[in-house]
């Protein structure tokens, strides 16, 4: 007994964990020898612990779904997968859906070859946006150089006739640039696109179109719009009761008979008998024509001389013609009677000339040698003369 309590003396005591009512190595847990009963309470703490131990397994797997330890999906996480599957559901439905493909509509057919200089020259009209404004097509060169350019690589396009219209190439051309050109390297340009059209089909000139007009006749056209403009512009000026000035008169007529008078040339030149220039229909087309202020002989002056050197234009009525030529044939001459016996062409130019003469000479207030007089005085003296 001596020698047990001597090691157990001498060895060093080691340290216990202060655990109430958990037997360790034979001793109490406060440290007292185990006595009879210590090794069944140690015994049943350990059991005790062991089944706190499992019934914290139990509960820990419960909230994590049990983990690895089971293949089952919980009821929670099932209800969360059927809400993010709606849910799912619903955006799908909410995205917005491509429509479905329409069939393909068939493509608009492009105009026959034969055709193609004919509508082009129609699209003249057409508004083209430059930097600093909209600019009609037959206003500018690039587009009658580019007429030019598709009749010299294809002359058969001048043949052209609309089925519809009965119209040419050669009848648009004259119209379009006998009513829209206003500036003079525009006029060149348009009147070398007539002259390669009249190149390669020389009978244009001749031909009719539905309203049983000739090429020529679109030229006049053009007069006489631009005459509707000016009388809508006197009379807007009477209305305002606002005196004439010096602009409203000034209108400069260079740029269009630039156009007008070779093409008439070029026309004439072609078929001299295309159009019967006399009676009612070179009365309208006189009494169109602007007031020339130009240094004689003027623009309108040597269009008038073209007309009757070449075309015949006569004050005598429509039977002085005698037979109609071939050119002439189908035409009503009802429209080119002579106008009544007090009015003819020679008695408009005539009351033309005394109104241009009087304005000359008339009158203003104060100093009359002042060079805006002066320069009025010359201006309508030329005029005059013109129309002499």
């Amino acid at each position: 007994m001596g020698c047990k309590q001597s090691k157990a003396a001498g060895a060093a005591p080691q340290a216990q964990p202060n655990h109430p009512g958990v037997a360790i190595s034979g001793k109490a847990s406060n440290g007292a020898p185990a006595g009879p009963g210590s090794e069944n309470a140690a015994t049943r703490s350990t059991s005790t612990a062991v089944s706190a131990s499992a019934a914290t397994t139990k509960i820990t797997n419960a909230h994590v779904g049990k983990g690895a330890t089971s293949s089952k999906t919980p009821p929670l996480a099932k209800r969360n997968s059927s809400l993010t599957s709606k849910k799912s559901q619903r955006s799908d439905a909410s995205t917005p859906q491509p429509p479905p493909q329409q069939p393909k509509r068939p493509s608009t057919p492009q105009l026959p070859h034969e055709a193609s200089l004919y509508h082009y020259l129609l699209g003249g009209l057409t508004v083209d946006d430059a930097p600093t404004e909209q600019v009609v097509r037959a206003r500018t060169a690039p587009f009658w150089n580019e007429a030019r350019r598709l009749c010299q690589s294809d002359p058969s396009l001048a043949a052209y006739v609309d089925s519809h219209t009965r119209g040419t190439p050669l009848h648009v051309a004259c119209s379009l640039g006998s009513s829209q050109i206003d500036d003079v390297s525009v006029a060149d340009a348009a009147v070398a696109c007539v002259h390669a059209i009249l190149e390669a089909c020389p009978e244009a000139a001749s031909k009719r179109d539905g309203h049983n007009h000739v090429p020529l006749e679109g030229i006049f056209a053009g007069i006489f719009t631009a005459a509707k403009r000016r009388r809508a512009r006197e009379t807007k000026r009477t209305a305002d009761d606002e005196d004439v000035t010096e602009d409203d008169d000034d209108v400069d007529i260079s740029a269009p008979f630039r156009f007008r008078n070779p093409t008439a040339h070029l026309l004439l030149t072609r078929d001299p008998d295309s159009l019967l220039l006399r009676g009612k229909s070179l009365y309208k087309l006189v009494e169109s024509l602007p007031d020339d202020t130009h240094p004689p002989l003027g623009p309108t002056a040597l269009f008038l001389q073209i007309l009757v050197d070449l075309g015949g234009a006569t004050a005598a009525g429509a039977a002085a013609k005698g037979a109609a030529t071939p050119s002439l044939s189908g035409i009503n001459f009802d429209d080119f009677a002579a106008s009544p016996e007090e009015d003819d062409v020679l008695a408009l130019l005539y009351r033309r000339f005394v109104r241009q003469f009087d304005r000359s000479e008339r009158f203003f207030a104060g100093d009359n040698s002042r060079e805006e007089v002066v320069r009025h005085r010359e201006r309508w003296k030329n005029a005059a003369v013109n129309t002499f």
